[in-house]
């Protein structure tokens, strides 16, 4: 749910980062004020780790769900996912739903509760 296929292309944006430093410490100012700092390694992690990649190792059914209105992860890396996982695969856009998946929470639990009787007995 909300996952980011390709990070370094979401997060590494100078627009959200107050200070962009991709070899010293980066410093990110949040909606609630408060400031998240990492270091170099966060960034040189994005080559060392790769959620597309990885994601083709997993055979075994998979549900992507992701809001229709998600303003913090664009809808084409839950795509992206989608496109490299093996299946089944199945993928569910939640109409007026946000990053939080609010206010469809209650759908979104009735349709992951479906999915697992569907997928897991």
């Amino acid at each position: 749910m909300g996952s980011v296929a390709r990070p370094g292309e979401i997060l590494g944006s100078p627009l959200k980062w107050k200070k962009l430093d991709y070899e010293g410490i980066s410093e990110r100012i949040r909606s609630s004020g408060q400031v998240t700092r990492v270091g170099p390694q966060f960034w040189k992690d994005f080559d060392n780790y790769s959620l597309l990649k990885s994601i083709k190792g997993i055979h075994c059914p998979i549900l992507f769900i992701h809001g229709e209105k998600d303003d913090r992860v664009p809808l084409y890396e839950m795509e992206a996912f989608f496109e490299n996982a093996n299946r089944p695969k199945e993928k569910r856009i939640i109409k007026g739903a946000n990053h939080s998946l609010n206010p469809c929470r209650e759908e979104v639990y009735k349709i992951v509760v479906d999915w697992f009787k569907e997928h897991l007995v």
